[in-house]
């Protein structure tokens, strides 16, 4: 509507009207991601019972078992300091240990925002990069307090406006906006074989195969 009309104009041209449309559509996509992390952590509960059932077997036959397993965005460690650096994560541990058959797991090269029990952390981390009254003339980078913004208001009007009005590409425009920030999901593994403990860590586009030759052993 007139909205999106305004959003295509100059993009230097951010009145007040269209910050305040703007932080309620905002608004809208932080319930719809919130939904999301909802419904995801709902399928993990169905999952469980079937994952400690299949992480019982596997003890007993020295197989596969999932120590711990994070699928984030922000960070590449388990621990991080929220002042040094803001991630989005989800425990997917249960999920992970779901989907183990034989002392296997194979997981594709594609997101695995669309899995059951995963959800799209992307929307929920770009909306927290976003903050209004930080910016400054034309969008320019500013701090606000302890905390680094890399969004400026003009350029989530250009990503709102696509995420909405192309269906077809608003996966992949988000997708090139995180690329460009460096900022993809990762999955964190950490898992057993028998005794022994291993650490593997894959972006969110590659391929998750455990036993893994590449893994870091980490210990017994």
């Amino acid at each position: 509507g007139r909205l999106m009309n305004r959003m295509v104009g100059d993009e230097d041209s951010t009145t007040k009207e269209d910050e305040k449309q703007l932080r309620k559509e905002q608004g809208l996509l932080r319930s719809h991601s919130n939904k999301a992390r909802e419904d995801a952590e709902r399928q993990a509960l169905l999952m469980s019972r079937q994952a400690s059932i299949k992480k019982r077997a596997e003890e007993k036959k020295d197989g596969l078992v999932i120590v711990k397993a994070i699928y984030m965005i922000g960070a590449d460690k388990f621990e991080t300091k929220e002042s040094e650096r803001r991630s989005v994560t989800l425990d997917v541990t249960t999920q992970l240990q779901f989907w183990v058959v034989d002392s296997k797991l194979e997981l594709p090269s594609s997101s695995k925002s669309q899995m059951l029990g995963f959800y799209d952390l992307t929307v929920e981390y770009l909306d927290d990069l976003i903050d209004y009254d930080s910016f400054g003339e034309k969008g320019k980078k500013q701090e606000s307090g302890d905390k680094k913004y890399f969004f400026s208001v003009n350029s989530f009007k250009t990503w709102w406006q696509t995420y909405w009005n192309d269906p077809n590409s608003k996966k992949r425009s988000l997708h090139k906006t995180m690329m460009e920030r460096k900022c993809v999901p990762i999955l964190n593994v950490e898992y057993k074989l028998g005794s022994q403990l291993y650490r593997i860590v894959v972006r969110d586009d590659e391929p998750l195969i455990l036993p893994n030759a590449t893994a870091t052993f980490i210990g017994t």
